[in-house]
C-alpha cells in the first residue's frame, strides 16, 4: 500500500510541478478576486447573457460561442472549488452567494429579451441544451478540469478555463431564461437539470485539482469534507435521471435507424413514386410500458391508397422488429408526377379544357351528368371524348354539340373536337344505394365534428373476393387531419349501418385555408 502511495505522489508531483505552477500567493490572489462583487464581474455577466440569447434565439452557434469567451461565471464557481480545497467557509458562502445571484439575473435578462424579441421560437440551439444525458454531464467533468489547470498552470492562459466552463453554464442558463418566456415548462426542467449538474461536475473536479495543486505546495490536506460529500452526493442525485435520459436517447436513435429502413422499403413496395419524409421517434411511458411513437410524412400518387389494414401490418413489422410497441402516426400527402416543364403545361392545359367543358355542358343543360371525360392531343388539335347520362329529354342535339364546341375553340383559342356518346337513363335506387346516401350523411356528420372545414367528397361501396372497401374522399384544411380514432370511428360507423366488416381506404384531398 505504501508503495501505491508513492507511485501515486511522484505522479501527483510530475503533474503539479512547482516550477510550471503560479505561485501560492498569486494563486490566492486569484482566488480572493474571484470572491467578491465587482462592477466588471456585472458588465461582463450582462454582456456574455446578452450575447447567448440573442445567439440562442437566432439559432447561431457562433455568436453563442463568442459570449462564452467573455463570460465570467468562471470566477465564483473556481473560488467555489477553492473554498472546499482549503476548508475555507467563508470563501465558500461567497461564492456560493454569487454564482446564485448571477443565475438568477441571468434567468431574468434572458427572460426580459425573449419576451421582447420577435424572434420566439424553439429552435436547434435551444433544444439541444434541453436534453441532458450523462454524455453531457462527462463534457463538465472535462470543462473542470482543463479549467482548473488553466488557472494554476503558467504556460496556460486564463481564457482557456472562461471558455471551457462558460461551455457548460452559460447557454444553459439562457435557454431557462427564454423557456421561462415561452411557457416551455419541459425545456425550463432539462435546461435547469443541466445546468445544476454542469455546476456540480465543474465545480466537484475543479475542487478536486485545487487539492492536489495545495498539497503538491504544502504537503498536507486541507479540505472542507462536507462541502465535497454535498457536492458528490447532489452529484449522484442528478445521475439518476440523466441516465434514463440517456438510455430513452440510445432507444430513440437505435429505433430511427430501424423505422427509417422499414417505412422507406414498404412505401417503396407499394409504390416505386412513394415517399417518406420528415421522420421522427420518441419514447413514450403508457401503463408502465415503453410506446415509440412514429410520425412520418409519406407521399404517393393519387392512384395509390394506404389502407388501415396496411398501416396496421406496417405497425406490427415495425413492433417486431425493435420488440417493442409502436404508435405509428402516417401523414399521407398526394404528390404529382410530373416530370418536365412540358408535362405541366400539358396538364394546365388539359385541366383547362375539363373545367371549361364542364362549366359550359353545365350551362347547356344542369341534369346531365359527366360519367367518363377524357383530353387527348393529336397533332394541334384537342379531342374531348366524353360519355354522358341524364333522361332522354336532357341529352343536346347535334346543334347543341356544334355550338359547344365553337364556343370552346374561341374561348381556349385552340382547335376542338367533341367525342361525344350518350346513355339516356331512368335511374332506379337499389337499397343499397339508399343504405349508401344514408351512410355518407352520417359521415358527413361524424366528421364535421371533429375535422373543421372537412367535407365528405365521395363514398364508394364495393365488393372484391368476398371482402367489402369503403373508399372515402375528404376534402380538408391542410393545417388538419385524420386521426386514427376518427378512423375507427368511420370504420365502426360503416360496419353497423353496412351490417358487414368493411376494409377503409381514405382519400384525403388537402386545400389552403389562405385561399379561402
Amino acid at each position: 500500500m505504501a508503495k501505491k502511495f508513492n507511485l501515486l505522489e511522484r505522479q501527483i508531483n510530475w503533474l503539479f510541478a512547482k516550477d510550471s505552477l503560479i505561485s501560492d500567493e498569486l494563486l490566492e490572489e486569484k482566488m480572493r478576486s474571484y470572491s467578491r462583487f465587482s462592477v466588471s464581474y456585472y458588465l461582463l455577466l450582462t454582456a456574455s447573457t446578452v450575447i447567448a440569447t440573442l445567439g440562442l434565439l437566432m439559432n447561431a452557434s457562433a455568436i453563442v460561442i463568442g459570449s462564452m469567451i467573455i463570460s465570467p461565471l468562471t470566477w465564483p464557481m473556481f473560488g467555489l472549488a477553492d473554498g472546499a480545497s482549503l476548508g475555507n467557509h467563508k470563501r465558500i458562502r461567497n461564492n456560493l452567494y454569487i454564482i446564485i445571484a448571477s443565475v438568477a439575473y441571468g434567468v431574468l435578462l434572458a427572460y426580459i429579451l425573449t419576451i421582447f424579441s420577435p424572434l420566439k421560437v424553439i429552435n436547434s440551439e435551444i433544444i439541444t441544451r434541453s436534453t441532458p444525458t450523462l454524455l453531457d454531464a462527462a463534457v463538465a467533468i472535462m470543462a473542470g478540469a482543463i479549467g482548473a489547470m488553466a488557472i494554476v498552470r503558467k504556460n496556460i492562459s486564463d481564457t482557456v478555463a472562461g471558455v471551457a466552463v462558460a461551455l457548460s453554464l452559460t447557454p444553459p442558463m439562457c435557454v431557462i431564461g427564454i423557456s421561462l418566456a415561452l411557457g416551455e415548462t419541459a425545456i425550463v426542467k432539462g435546461s435547469s437539470l443541466l445546468l445544476l449538474t454542469n455546476a456540480l461536475s465543474i465545480t466537484l473536479v475543479a475542487g478536486i485539482t485545487m487539492i492536489l495543486v495545495h498539497y503538491s505546495w504544502r504537503r498536507k490536506l486541507q479540505m472542507a469534507p462536507k462541502a465535497f460529500i454535498i457536492m458528490l452526493l447532489s452529484l449522484s442525485i442528478t445521475a439518476i435521471p440523466l441516465y434514463q435520459l440517456l438510455k430513452t436517447y440510445s432507444l430513440e436513435s437505435s429505433s430511427y435507424v430501424v423505422v427509417q429502413t422499414e417505412l422507406k422499403d414498404y412505401i417503396n413496395a407499394i409504390s416505386p413514386n412513394g415517399s417518406v419524409k420528415n421522420i421522427s421517434t420518441s419514447l413514450e411511458s403508457r401503463s408502465g410500458q415503453d410506446v415509440l411513437v412514429v410520425d412520418a410524412d409519406v407521399f404517393l400518387p393519387p392512384s395509390v391508397n394506404l389502407t388501415y389494414d396496411d398501416k396496421d401490418k406496417l405497425t406490427s413489422e415495425l413492433s417486431n422488429s425493435i420488440n417493442r410497441l409502436v404508435d405509428l402516426r402516417l401523414h399521407i400527402q398526394p404528390i404529382s408526377l410530373l416530370s418536365n416543364l412540358e408535362d405541366i403545361k400539358a396538364q394546365d392545359t388539359i385541366r383547362s379544357i375539363r373545367d371549361s367543358f364542364s362549366k359550359h355542358l353545365n350551362e347547356l343543360s344542369s341534369d346531365l351528368n359527366i360519367i367518363e371525360l377524357d383530353v387527348s392531343q393529336h397533332a394541334e388539335t384537342w379531342t374531348i371524348s366524353a360519355q354522358l347520362s341524364g333522361p332522354a329529354d336532357s341529352l343536346p342535339d347535334e346543334s347543341a354539340i356544334n355550338q359547344l364546341n365553337d364556343v370552346l375553340s374561341a374561348e381556349l383559342q385552340k382547335s376542338i373536337k367533341l367525342d361525344i356518346s350518350y346513355l339516356p337513363l331512368i335511374q332506379i335506387k337499389t337499397d343499397q344505394q339508399s343504405t349508401v346516401d344514408v351512410l355518407k350523411s352520417e359521415l358527413q356528420t361524424l366528421i364535421k365534428a371533429n375535422v373543421s372545414g372537412a367535407v365528405v367528397n365521395s363514398v364508394e361501396v364495393t365488393k372484391r373476393s368476398g371482402n367489402t372497401y369503403l373508399l372515402l374522399e375528404i376534402k380538408l384544411p391542410d393545417s388538419q387531419s385524420v386521426t386514427t380514432d376518427l378512423a375507427q370511428d368511420i370504420k365502426s360507423l360503416a360496419t353497423r349501418r353496412l351490417k358487414t366488416p368493411v376494409t377503409l381506404q381514405l382519400r384525403l384531398v388537402y386545400y389552403s385555408e389562405e385561399l379561402f
